[in-house]
């Protein structure tokens, strides 16, 4: 439920991304570093995130 509200709270976010045009396009190898350093952080803050969801008392902590 958590994850599903995060993702609903940055959507507005992503879509504007998704609409916005550049002048130049990232390199193959930017978007290779980018989707590496993603692959890494997001597994870890969902770890976080859950272990922090199991420490929490009530729900709205």
């Amino acid at each position: 439920m958590i994850i599903k509200r995060l993702r609903e709270e940055v959507s507005g976010i992503n879509e504007r991304i998704l609409r916005a045009k550049s002048v130049t396009s990232p390199s193959m190898s930017v978007l290779r570093d980018f989707i590496l350093n993603q692959l890494y952080i997001v597994p870890h803050d969902l770890k976080a995130l859950s272990i922090s969801m199991v420490k929490a008392r009530d729900l709205l902590e």
